[in-house]
């Protein structure tokens, strides 16, 4: 059965100059949700794609689930 996840990107850098980086706190938080992805929810599946939008931290976070999951890049 397939299977469409929505998730949204870690905590941005607030009050700094460049907002649309993650924060420290949002990578973590992308590395959380990466491993937890990788190591309960999709253990042993494919992910056949990863849609992301244009924003620096939405890639950002797509970029650690990328790596977890040796995906080839986001669409």
């Amino acid at each position: 059965m397939s299977e469409i996840l929505v998730i949204r990107h870690g905590q941005g850098s607030f009050g700094q100059g460049d907002y649309d980086n993650l924060s420290e706190k949002g990578y973590n938080q992308s590395q959380i949700l990466a491993e937890y992805l990788y190591n309960y929810r999709y253990k042993n599946k494919k992910i056949d794609a990863l849609y992301c939008g244009t924003l620096k931290r939405q890639q950002q976070t797509a970029q650690t689930i990328i790596k977890y999951f040796e995906l080839k890049g986001v669409q």
